[in-house]
């Protein structure tokens, strides 16, 4: 028999590494910006010294090159954006144009760092003026004292203020949370929030809870007259689809569960920003508590979306990326992180 011919090696497919990202902004940009982040704690006590010097009315002066900064730091992001905001039909956008969007999404995140910064002041006159209320506040709701509340909101507009708004009336609110910006971790951030619970009274009082391993000591701090800010377009492993206008957002079916556990009150909210250091804050009405009991928390979860869903179709430059990404999440994107 003949024999059969030698193989010849095959040659092994080179392995492709994942490109890295790259930014069209110049190293000399992206050392200065390290710069900026060094000097972070300088900034702020500036930030805060011209706040009190000559109140919200000129922190616009401020904000305006830290918007500008972030701008183009968050430029290599801007296709990726578009791709993820296309999930949704044309027509919800009302003509607000991607690049007004992303302008606009980058100013709520600035104006909501800088009023975390200045949380303590939230409640003086001159911030009054500048948040506006519409409907009933926890502390004004019929039986308040008497049951521990749940203020449920989704990642639009200036929802981070919430919880320093809260705590600025010295309500014992606090939020749970999947983690906060780098720079409101530090310690001289931490300073200056633990600064402001001791002139509030709320001394004892955890500004946040994270991860799954705090469901016990969320159900334990749920007592009447406390307030525990939840989102419901947060990912958990209670997520399920819900219908928006023919297409699909994942929703956390967890806080029904919590307000069952704990006899708490459920209330939708969202704050908008209209200017730079203009809000406006929501309440919604109050789920009803035969919502909440039922064994299915579908209809509750819809009654809460469908009220915040209006909300967001008020005012659609509001809508943050991770919302977004809620709406359409095939759409998983590799971007510089949101709150």
């Amino acid at each position: 028999m003949p024999a059969e011919p030698a193989l010849l090696p095959v040659a092994a497919t080179p392995v492709r590494k994942p490109r890295k990202k790259r930014s069209f902004l110049p190293r000399h940009y992206l050392s200065l910006w390290k710069r900026i982040l060094a000097l972070a704690p300088h900034l702020v006590a500036f930030l805060r010294y011209w706040e009190r010097t000559f109140g919200p009315a000129g922190l616009p002066v401020i904000l305006a090159p830290a918007i500008g900064l972030d701008v183009l730091r968050r430029a290599v992001d801007y296709r990726e954006f578009k791709q993820v905001r296309q999930v949704l039909p044309p027509g919800f956008w009302r003509g607000l144009t991607p690049a007004h969007h992303y302008l606009l999404m980058i100013r709520n995140w600035q104006c909501t760092l800088a009023a975390g910064l200045l949380g303590d002041r939230l409640d003086s006159p001159a911030w009054r003026r500048r948040i506006r209320v519409h409907g009933t506040p926890p502390e004004k709701l019929r039986g308040w004292g008497q049951r521990p509340v749940i203020l449920v909101h989704l990642h639009t507009g200036a929802y981070g203020v919430i919880h320093y708004w809260l705590r600025a009336r010295r309500l014992k609110a606090t939020s749970y949370r999947a983690g906060l910006p780098q720079f409101l971790t530090t310690p001289w951030a931490n300073k200056i929030f633990a600064s402001a619970d001791r002139v509030q009274g709320l001394d004892g009082i955890p500004s946040m809870f994270a991860g799954p391993r705090s469901l016990r000591p969320m159900i334990d701090f749920l007592v009447p007259g406390h307030v525990l800010l939840v989102a419901l377009d947060a990912e958990s492993v209670s997520s399920a689809p819900f219908s928006v206008r023919g297409c699909t957002i994942n929703l956390s079916q967890g806080v029904v569960h919590l307000a069952e556990r704990s006899s708490a009150l459920v209330v939708p909210v969202s704050m908008s920003c209209c200017g730079l250091t203009h809000f406006d804050l929501h309440f919604g009405p109050p789920l009803p508590d035969d919502l909440v009991a039922r064994r299915n928390s579908r209809p509750a979860i819809q009654r809460l979306f469908d009220w915040l869903w209006h909300e967001v179709e008020k005012d659609p430059s509001q809508l943050g990326w991770s919302s977004l990404q809620c709406v359409g999440p095939s759409t998983r994107a590799n971007h510089i992180p949101w709150p």
